[in-house]
């Protein structure tokens, strides 16, 4: 049986301008420029029929929104969404991925396996700061990384039942340690918190599982679908301090 190999490469230059322009009068009136070119090189190889190996790098940025240009103050906290006041500007985020995996396609039955990487530079994140728990500012807060793998599958049973499952395993950690303000937070001292690297990023959970099925009779269609997640910490214990919310 003959291999194929295939070696794909691109690169994609962005250049993006955020102007806000305060109509009051006030100090709230900026002008952001930003640019990077993002390269990204790929692999293929056809296995066997229908089985492809792959692994690819990419690099991918985006520009901070106006939202978190408006809010990146810790000495003046804003109320999301509208309360915003004159900031100090942010680095954009930059992104550098690698994957590897395997995946099949047919008609009947179709599945992938992949494990990926990623750094995120500078990333943003929303730090609670204000007197009120839904007051805070926007931040870059160093470098962060997402580790993980993913299990996917689909397919249909005598042309009328389809099905899918996937899970994926995912490990967003902090790779930068760092003080952040938490003032509501119950072991915070002097109102802030100390977060060493590989502590996980709060909001995200380390497992998903999601699953769905229907059925076909005629132009009827039936189904069902579920989705599982694991625990999670909470906005505002970034240190990972305090019991996580249940699955």
């Amino acid at each position: 049986m003959k291999c194929q190999m295939s070696l794909m490469g691109s690169a994609r230059y962005t250049r993006s301008v955020v102007r806000l322009n305060d109509q009051t009068g006030g100090a709230l009136s900026g002008h952001h420029r930003f640019g990077r070119l993002n390269p990204s090189a790929g692999l293929t190889f056809d296995v066997r029929d229908a089985i492809t190996a792959y692994a690819s790098y990419s690099t991918a940025s985006r520009v901070p929104t106006p939202s978190e240009l408006g809010c990146a103050d810790p000495e003046d906290p804003c109320r999301l969404p509208n309360a915003f006041v004159a900031d100090p500007p942010l680095d954009q985020v930059v992104a550098r991925t690698w994957e590897v995996g395997v995946r099949r396609q047919a008609a009947a039955l179709n599945w992938t396996a992949a494990a990926f990487a990623t750094t995120s530079r500078h990333d943003i994140i929303f730090i609670s700061s204000g007197a009120l728990t839904n007051e805070g500012h926007f931040a870059n807060v160093g470098d962060t990384r997402r580790r993980g793998l993913e299990l996917s599958g689909a397919g249909t049973l005598a042309r009328i039942v389809r099905w899918g499952a996937a899970y994926t395993y995912l490990r967003a950690t902090f790779d930068t340690p760092l003080v952040l303000s938490s003032p509501n937070h119950p072991d915070a001292r002097g109102g802030e918190i100390p977060v060493a690297a590989g502590r996980s990023i709060p909001g995200i959970p380390r497992h998903i599982l999601k699953g769905d099925l229907s059925v076909t009779a005629g132009r009827t269609t039936a189904g069902t679908s579920l989705t599982w997640t694991s625990a999670q910490f909470l906005r505002g214990d970034e240190a990972n301090l305090l019991a996580p919310i249940p699955g």
